[in-house]
C-alpha cells in the first residue's frame, strides 16, 4: 500500500488517534505530577478523561470527521421500554466480568483500582455517581463507540466491534480490568448497531459503573466499620472484584485458596455465568426488535440470530449496504478501496499495545 493510501485509510488514522490518546493518557500525568498533586480525587477524575479526549479534539479538528453527526454514531432517541432492558442486559453481563477476572488473577495479582472508590466514600453519593458513572459512560461510549468504532466500522462492521473493544480494555491500563473490559465493550456496540443509539452504549455503561458505587455506598451504610477495601476478591451475583468491598474473615478465608481451588471456583463461575449471558443474548434480541433493527442484527449474526432469518447473499455484504445507509457520502462509505484487505492492525496499533502491556504488567508484577 503507497503512502497516500495509508494516509487516506480510516484505520491507519484511527490507530494513530489511539496511539496519541494512549500516550497523552500516560505521559500528561507524569508532567503534570507536580500540579495534580494533592488535588482532590474527583479534580483527578476529570483530569484523566480530558488527557484521553485532548488529541481526540485534535483528531476532530484537523481530519474535520463528522463522527457525532446523525447518520453515524448518533445521538437519536429511542423508545423509553428499551432503558429497562439495557439495564438488565447490563446486569446480566456482570458474572461473566467477574468470572474473567478471576481468570486474570490467576495469571497476574489483582491490581486494585477500589482505592478511588474508597477515596469517594465520604463524600456525597451524587457526586460519586457522576464521577465514576456518568463521566465515564458519556466521555468513553464518545470516544470508543463513538470516534474509535466509527473509523474502524467502515472497514467491516465486526472488525470495528471488536477493535473499538480491544481499545477499550487497553485504555483501563489493568490486565484484571483489559479481559472484562474488551468483553462488555463487545456488547456496548452491539446495542448501538441494535438500537442506531449511542445512548444505549452509554445506559449500559453506567449501570456498570453505578452498580459498583452504590453497593459500596450501601454495604458502607449498613455495615460501618467492617470492611477491608485492600480485599482482592470479587461478589459475583453483584459485579466486578476490584470495585468490591468485603468483610475481613471472608477475605482472609479466599486469600488461602490455593490455585487449583482458584480455578476450580472459576469454572464453576463461567458455568453460572451460562445463563444471565443467554439472558443477555435473548434481550439484545428483543431491544433490535423493539428498535424496528432486527433485520440489521440479523444480517450481522446470520444463522445464529434468533428470530427472522434473513441472512446477506454475500459475506461482507450488509457490511456495504449498512455503511451506505448510515454514509451517504462517498468520504464515509466503507473503505475498501484503499484498505481491500481490511487490514485494521498496522505499526501504530502494535506500538501503542507493546508499550500499554508493557505498563500493565510493570504495574501487575513488579510494582
Amino acid at each position: 500500500m503507497t503512502l497516500k493510501n495509508r494516509l487516506l485509510s480510516k484505520s491507519w488514522q484511527t490507530n494513530l488517534l489511539f496511539l496519541c490518546m494512549t500516550t497523552s493518557f500516560l505521559v500528561l500525568p507524569k508532567l503534570l505530577q507536580s500540579v495534580l498533586q494533592g488535588r482532590h480525587i474527583y479534580v483527578l477524575l476529570v483530569a484523566s478523561q480530558a488527557f484521553i479526549w485532548l488529541p481526540a479534539f485534535l483528531y476532530l479538528c484537523v481530519t474535520k470527521a463528522k463522527v457525532f453527526r446523525q447518520e453515524q454514531s448518533p445521538f437519536r432517541l429511542f423508545s423509553w421500554k428499551l432503558v429497562p432492558l439495557l439495564v438488565l442486559l447490563a446486569f446480566g453481563l456482570l458474572p461473566l466480568s467477574s468470572a474473567l477476572n478471576l481468570l486474570t488473577q490467576l495469571l497476574v495479582p489483582q491490581q486494585a483500582t477500589g482505592a478511588v472508590i474508597t477515596s469517594l466514600l465520604p463524600d456525597c453519593l451524587w457526586l460519586n455517581l457522576v464521577c465514576i458513572a456518568v463521566l465515564p459512560a458519556v466521555s468513553e461510549e464518545m470516544l470508543c463507540r463513538g470516534i474509535l468504532y466509527h473509523g474502524y466500522r467502515k472497514q467491516g462492521i465486526w472488525g470495528g466491534v471488536f477493535m473499538s473493544a480491544v481499545c477499550f480494555g487497553i485504555l483501563h491500563m489493568n490486565l484484571n480490568q483489559f479481559s472484562y473490559a474488551c468483553m462488555i465493550g463487545i456488547a456496548f456496540a452491539l446495542v448501538n448497531e441494535a438500537t442506531g443509539s449511542i445512548f444505549a452504549g452509554m445506559i449500559m455503561h453506567f449501570t456498570f459503573n453505578a452498580n459498583s458505587v452504590i453497593l459500596v455506598a450501601a454495604l458502607k451504610r449498613f455495615f460501618p466499620g467492617t470492611f477491608d477495601p485492600a480485599a482482592s476478591l470479587f461478589l459475583p451475583l453483584f459485579g466486578q472484584c476490584n470495585a468490591e468491598w468485603v468483610l475481613p474473615n471472608v477475605a482472609a478465608s479466599l486469600q488461602q485458596l490455593n490455585k487449583g481451588t482458584l480455578i476450580l471456583v472459576c469454572m464453576i463461575l463461567f458455568l453460572y455465568a451460562c445463563v444471565p449471558l443467554l439472558m443477555s443474548y435473548l434481550l439484545l434480541v428483543c431491544v433490535a426488535k423493539i428498535a424496528k433493527r432486527e433485520e440489521r442484527m440479523a444480517s450481522l449474526f446470520g444463522r445464529f440470530w434468533l428470530g427472522t432469518q434473513k441472512k446477506p447473499n454475500v459475506a461482507g455484504e450488509c457490511d456495504r449496504i449498512y455503511n451506505e445507509i448510515d454514509n451517504p457520502n462517498e468520504e464515509n462509505t466503507l473503505d475498501t478501496s484503499v484498505d481491500k484487505q481490511r487490514k485494521y492492525v498496522d505499526v501504530f496499533f502494535v506500538i501503542t499495545a507493546v508499550v500499554a502491556f508493557g505498563v500493565m504488567i510493570k504495574s501487575g508484577w513488579f510494582s
